[in-house]
């Protein structure tokens, strides 16, 4: 492999890390505070509800932690 096939490749995967870091941080983080303040009984509850608030859960949670090619790729 020479160099410059290596350089190629070291900035691809710097760009797909970076692009992609915030997105996994703010989801840990996310799923930390609900597990900690939340907890798993509320949640249960929640995925019981009607179709309607099933994808209304999913619509929120879309917008607040989108998903992307950056949370894909890696």
């Amino acid at each position: 492999m020479d160099q410059s096939a290596f350089a190629i490749f070291s900035a691809i995967v710097t760009s797909i890390v970076l692009e992609a870091a915030p997105f996994l941080l703010l989801g840990s983080l996310l799923s930390a505070i609900l597990a900690v303040y939340v907890g798993d009984g509320a949640l249960a509850r929640l995925a019981r509800r009607g179709l309607g608030a099933q994808i209304g859960l999913g619509l929120v949670a879309g917008l607040v932690l989108p998903t992307c090619e950056c949370g894909v790729v890696p």
